[in-house]
């Protein structure tokens, strides 16, 4: 049975996120005000010795339910089913964006790339059907390599044209 106040699954789902995202002390989470289709901003903050410096972003949609969801087949099922309440819009982005889906049952988490960085290239590829996968310390630590490295590439495809035009 879907809870009868979706505002208190939607705020706690956010605080989740926020939870899961802050286990890795480089992140920080800002709330998007803008009407986007993005809940929040994440902010990477790269190690003092590390090459690559700045911010680096990425997006985060939020969602939440009060149903069980037992694995990421349910997660995916759930998602497919509410997507028209999504709130994620089919416009482009033009960073990387995730979307985490919550269930308040036992505060399980999953992850998917709704834009994902390619692996080998500065290209993002933005994805029409998710692939849920459960969001554990494991995946975060995957997932904020892969925007770094995308990072990474990007700015080696730009600082030599950025130089040329000084």
């Amino acid at each position: 049975m879907e809870h009868r106040n979706p505002d208190l699954v939607s705020r706690r789902s956010e605080l989740l996120a926020t939870v899961a995202l802050t286990r890795r002390l480089d992140i920080e989470v800002r709330q998007m005000d803008l009407d986007s289709g993005i809940d929040f901003v994440g902010i990477i903050r790269p190690e003092p010795d590390e090459e690559l410096q700045g911010f680096l972003l990425f997006g985060v949609v939020v969602k939440g339910t009060a149903r069980p969801l037992p694995s990421h087949l349910a997660a995916e099922k759930f998602f497919r089913a509410h997507r028209s309440k999504s709130g994620i819009i089919k416009g482009k982005y033009f960073f990387p964006v995730i979307v985490l889906l919550f269930s308040m049952n036992q505060d399980e988490g999953y992850f998917s790339w709704f834009v994902e960085p390619d692996v080998d290239t500065e290209t993002l590829i933005q994805h029409t059907d998710l692939a849920f996968k459960p969001f554990d310390l494991r995946q975060l630590d995957q997932m904020i390599s892969r925007i770094k490295k995308w990072y990474q590439r990007l700015s080696v495809a730009i600082a030599p044209q950025a130089l040329l035009e000084k």
